[in-house]
């Protein structure tokens, strides 16, 4: 058994990644990577997303083969776990006009924790999300500079692990119409508290309490992530929002999950909120995903965002 000292340790490098990187589903299979074929119907542009002077991330567009002529196309924005953006794209499988849009994310999380060698992770982690939420506006810049993009008509889409990233990029640039928020989140470190005693008690017993909630808290509190919740109240009067939830989410904690919905309600955004029968996303949701996109699709045609 691991000294306590070393669960904590390990706990804050597990409960910065764990959402990421077994949880957020929408890019991991059991033995590899979830694929469709959908690709074959749009093309695929690849270009630099720069949030440094010296540092671009790996932007990607996906858009329609065929094009109704003079259509500018609404695009959506899509942020999961931390893998290909073309692979993230490849997993909406729509027939709609739509642009779709995401980027590598600026760190690679790694797939196995080992003590002391994957602390030497901490830094780049801590580095993620403001590199994010700099990557994404600097995204919605080029998207709206692009003749085939309708700037009125952006959404982002957050799911799992990448929703406080939707979240935040939606509150501090006004201009994003539509916000879809799967599976999200707010109470950072009760969400993680919840994930880190789910891997920790079957090994550790009672002991895993104490320690996931000493980790939950030093992680979020090392990762200076700003609390979903309290973003989602800057939500302005142009924005809609659509929030998914899990109804058996083993993951993501109830009082988690409406405390992010309440932020959004105590915002000035038009909300929406619906629940499903399903657990978190988990390895092989291909249905489930696919019934989301379904969702999303009817709620932004509602909202004039498709």
């Amino acid at each position: 058994m691991p000294k306590p000292i070393e669960c904590v340790l390990i706990g804050i490098m597990g409960g910065i990644f764990a959402i990421a990187t077994s949880y957020s589903t929408w890019v991991w299979a059991e033995e590899g990577l979830i694929a469709h074929s959908s690709l074959h119907k749009r093309t695929l542009i690849r270009f630099p997303v720069q949030i440094s002077e010296n540092e671009n991330l790996k932007g990607t567009l996906s858009i329609p083969k065929k094009i109704n002529p003079g259509i500018k196309l609404p695009v959506l924005l899509i942020f999961g776990g931390f893998e290909d953006a073309a692979h993230v794209l490849d997993l909406v499988r729509t027939d709609f006009q739509i642009a779709l849009a995401s980027f590598d994310y600026p760190f690679e999380a790694p797939r196995r924790f080992e003590f002391p060698s994957s602390l030497k992770f901490l830094p780049e982690a801590k580095a993620l999300f403001p590199k994010s939420i700099r990557g994404i506006a600097e995204l919605v810049k080029i998207l709206k500079k692009r003749s085939d993009i309708d700037p009125k008509r952006v959404t982002l889409l957050g799911a799992s692990f990448g929703a406080p990233f939707a979240v935040a990029a939606a509150a501090y640039d006004p201009s994003i119409a539509g916000l879809v928020v799967v599976h999200g989140f707010g109470l950072g470190q009760r969400t993680l508290e919840n994930v880190l005693l789910r891997s920790w008690i079957p090994r550790l017993g009672w002991i895993a309490h104490p320690l996931a909630w000493i980790a939950s808290r030093l992680g979020w509190y090392y990762l200076d992530i700003p609390a979903p919740e309290s973003l989602a109240r800057l939500l302005r009067a142009n924005q809609s929002v659509f929030m998914i939830t899990a109804e058996k989410d083993s993951f993501i904690p109830r009082e988690a999950a409406d405390a992010l919905w309440t932020g959004f309600q105590n915002s000035g955004a038009q909300v929406t909120r619906t629940a499903m029968p399903t657990d978190h996303l988990m390895p092989g949701s291909d249905k489930i995903i696919d019934e989301i996109i379904k969702q999303i699709e009817r709620w932004m045609s509602a909202r004039g965002l498709s």
